[in-house]
């Protein structure tokens, strides 16, 4: 199995702009003073609910895209040997982040932001846009990340198995040479 050493980097890039994503935004969420200005303030409300449905979906994602490296770097090394390159993976990333900032972004303009309403998911995001927007790509970014470690579980069975059959049949071809 080939490791290429520049995978870590960019897993912890992704976590790094997970975090920074998030703390940029948490805190219009938390604070009294920051909540009493916000619930007047419709871009700022909309543009906090934004950065943490962004954040959000971002790890979601990034989970995803690394279940989907490592099942391809047990199940089939050469072939990730030569396709999962840096430039694959910047294309990757960029590319997830652009569809989870659009995705999420429609927020700006289907909102139900009301003045003096608490500035949270709940009273900003409209009920369709959970139902239909939101909760199917989380059910199903989890459920893949889910189906995929279980077939990461398999693969790592089988390739243990197999490894296991060809040191068996070497030790048995090799005692009866002798």
């Amino acid at each position: 199995m080939a490791y290429n050493s520049t995978e870590p980097m960019e897993e912890v890039s992704i976590s790094a702009l997970d975090n920074t994503t998030s703390s940029l935004f948490a805190m219009f969420q938390y604070t009294d003073a920051e909540a009493c200005f916000i619930i007047t303030r419709k871009m700022l409300c909309i543009a906090s609910i934004l950065g943490v449905t962004i954040a959000f979906d971002s790890t979601l994602t990034a989970l995803l895209l690394i279940t989907c490296e490592r099942l391809l770097a047990i199940a089939l090394p050469l072939l990730h040997m030569h396709r999962v390159t840096r430039k694959t993976a910047r294309v990757a990333i960029v590319t997830t982040w652009t569809l989870v900032t659009v995705k999420s972004s429609v927020l700006f303009f289907w909102n139900s932001w009301v003045p003096n309403a608490p500035c949270s998911s709940i009273t900003t995001m409209p009920k369709l846009y959970g139902l239909y927007v939101f909760n199917p790509s989380l059910f199903t970014g989890v459920g893949l990340i889910v189906l995929l470690n279980i077939a990461i579980g398999i693969v790592v069975a089988v390739v243990k198995h197999r490894v296991g059959n060809r040191q068996t049949s070497q030790t048995a071809a090799e005692s009866m040479q002798r």
